[in-house]
């Protein structure tokens, strides 16, 4: 079972990303070691900039910042200290989950073109979307696509 970083101050989102985390297999974790990390920019204290970073220093699990905050100069600067992806919120479960496991499945040394076996991404009802994968494969394997 993947162990999940996740530095949020908000408990609501906090909240949310454990529960869908946890549902998806995971296993939701407040400190290293961890297989992925997701962290908030704006953290009271410590910014997230400045904990990717450090984690960068000891550590190279992939880093993916989760956050409100828009601008380009953000999104440049959170590359620059080390994340492997920048997803803004209000995010959309699915793409989250489809972007973890791309970035484990690198970690892990698997190719990113194959397919999870085993692996059901499920999507909370607050994301819109229930779907597994290996039905949606099965469906495109059924209607001629490839």
């Amino acid at each position: 079972m993947d162990r999940i970083l996740v530095v949020e101050d908000d408990g609501s989102v906090r909240e949310e990303l454990t529960l869908l985390l946890r549902a998806n297999g995971y296993e939701v974790v407040g400190q290293p070691p961890c297989e992925l990390a997701l962290l908030d920019v704006n953290l009271p204290g410590e910014s997230g900039f400045e904990l990717c970073r450090r984690l960068r220093m000891e550590s190279d699990v992939p880093v993916i910042f989760l956050t409100g905050r828009d601008s380009a100069e953000d999104e440049l600067l959170g590359f620059g200290v080390g994340a492997d992806d920048y997803i803004r919120k209000p995010y959309h479960s699915s793409v989250l989950l489809a972007r973890m496991e791309r970035l484990l499945k690198v970690r892990r040394g698997v190719s990113p073109e194959q397919g999870c076996p085993g692996r059901a991404i499920v999507c909370l009802p607050s994301g819109g979307l229930r779907w597994i994968w290996r039905s949606l494969r099965r469906s495109i394997r059924g209607s001629g696509w490839s």
